[in-house]
C-alpha cells in the first residue's frame, strides 16, 4: 500500500467514526428528551422503542448489580436452574454498574443510563464493523 493509499484510508476511516459517533448521539435525542421530560409526576425508565423489551434488559442487568452471574427466569414462581452464559453481555454491565453504584433506589436509573452508554458504544462498532464488511466486499480499499 503507498503511503496516498494509507492517507486516503485514514481519511475514510475518520469519516466513518465521526459519522458513527455522530449517528450515536442523533440516536441519544429522545432518551435525552424523556429524562428532560421525568419529574414528580412519572419516571422515565430509559427506553422509547421496545418498552418490554428495555425492561426485561434491565432485569438481567439487576442479576448483574445484585452480584449473580447466571442467568434465571425471576418471573417463574416455578423452581429451575439457572445458566451461566445466557444474556452474559447484559449480566457483565450489570456487574460493572455494581462496581461504581451501591445497590439503592437510584439503581434502575444507573442500569438505564449503562444500557444506554452500551448502545451507543455497540452502535458505533456496528457502523465500523458494516463499512469494513462493504469495504471488503466491493473491493474497495
Amino acid at each position: 500500500m503507498t503511503g496516498a493509499n494509507r492517507v486516503k484510508n485514514t481519511g475514510i476511516w475518520r469519516r466513518v467514526l465521526i459519522y458513527a459517533v455522530v449517528l450515536g448521539f442523533v440516536t441519544l435525542i429522545p432518551y435525552l428528551a424523556g429524562w428532560l421530560r421525568a419529574g414528580d409526576q412519572w419516571e422515565f425508565n430509559g427506553f422509547v422503542f421496545g418498552v418490554d423489551d428495555g425492561n426485561a434488559y434491565l432485569g438481567k442487568m439487576r442479576i448483574g448489580a445484585q452480584g449473580g452471574w447466571e442467568f434465571y427466569l425471576f418471573y417463574s414462581p416455578e423452581a429451575h436452574d439457572s445458566a451461566f452464559g445466557l444474556y452474559l453481555p447484559h449480566i457483565l454491565i450489570g456487574q460493572i454498574v455494581r462496581l461504581f453504584h451501591p445497590a439503592d433506589s437510584a439503581l434502575p436509573a444507573a442500569l438505564a443510563i449503562a444500557f444506554q452508554i452500551w448502545r451507543m458504544i455497540a452502535a458505533v462498532l456496528m457502523v465500523l464493523a458494516i463499512d469494513r464488511f462493504i469495504a471488503v466486499f466491493l473491493a474497495v480499499e
